[in-house]
């Protein structure tokens, strides 16, 4: 799904109010094509509309996050339609929530290459009348400068940027609501970013969650744990809400098998015997297990 609504060049655009400088957390401004602070920090603004916010002393590496391969991998994945099932339920969460009235702002932390996002802001635009933006600020940051691109080339009307997720260049109370998409966040700058009694929806894998690939992949099936990351969310948010996602899909070629695991983790896990198992399967029913968890924020 793309979608496309109408952005202006990056001079004659308004900022993004819940940003901040990840120098000196001061206010940001455009400035040409970059953006900088009172304090002269300077930051890109690539051709295509994205912000580069990443500090050099927040990469661990040249390249950190997602490579291209990945996200080309996980884009194909996604495009075909094998967790709009899931996509549909988040965005079902979210959007009872949503305000009628002021600007809800809005971040989706770890964006990848925009897939969760660009369909919850197309069931919002479903919603409501225009001007969208007076209404609803979205944005999506990730750490993978390649995930970024492309969800900057692929939808317009959300301000994606590259940053580092557990040190957000935000203002303190700067959102609304957060989405975090099998991730695991930094707690204490969630409750920093997000208002108090703001939401916070975290999706996680279930015990099930494409478990038939592990079978094939691993001798040995590592157990899900999700309740040690709930522990350590209940420190800082209190549930409201846990609904579990179901539901199994068939991955009916082998270019398809390949990037379910080119876009996970396991990818760079998996013995060469495991992914030879792999390349041999043609077809492979999957099942797909998410537990979605609506949280307030505590102050």
């Amino acid at each position: 799904m793309e979608v496309k609504m109408s952005l202006q060049p990056a001079s004659n655009r308004a900022l993004n109010k819940t940003l901040a400088c990840p120098v000196c957390q001061g206010d940001l401004a455009w400035a040409d094509h970059s953006v900088k602070c009172s304090e002269g920090h300077c930051f890109d603004v690539a051709k295509n509309g994205y912000l580069n916010l990443l500090l050099p002393s927040q990469r661990k590496s040249k390249h950190p996050g997602d490579s291209a391969e990945m996200i080309k991998a996980r884009q194909s994945f996604l495009n075909a339609g094998f967790y709009s099932l899931l996509s549909d339920s988040i965005n079902q969460h979210i959007l009872e929530h949503v305000s009628p009235t002021g600007t809800t702002h809005l971040l989706d932390l770890a964006c990848g290459e925009g897939y969760y996002l660009t369909r919850l802001l197309a069931a919002l635009a479903q919603l409501n009348a225009e001007p969208f933006d007076e209404h609803y600020s979205l944005m999506g940051i990730d750490i993978s400068k390649a995930a970024v691109k492309a969800a900057a080339t692929r939808t317009k009307g959300i301000e994606w940027v590259v940053a580092n997720i557990n040190e957000l260049p935000m203002k303190e109370n700067a959102l609304q609501i957060l989405l975090c998409m099998f991730a695991i966040p930094d707690f204490k700058e969630v409750r920093r970013v997000v208002q108090k009694d703001g939401l916070v929806c975290m999706v996680l894998p279930g015990p099930h969650h494409l478990l038939e690939l592990k079978q094939v992949i691993y001798q040995e099936i590592k157990r899900t744990e999700e309740s040690q990351v709930i522990e350590t969310a209940h420190q800082f948010l209190s549930l409201e809400r846990k609904t579990e996602v179901k539901y199994e899909i068939c991955l009916p070629s082998q270019e398809q098998i390949s990037n379910l695991l080119m876009m996970t983790p396991h990818y760079y896990r998996v013995s060469l015997e495991g992914k030879e198992r792999l390349s041999r399967l043609q077809t492979l029913n999957v099942t797909v297990d998410a537990r979605i968890l609506m949280y307030r924020v505590n102050k």
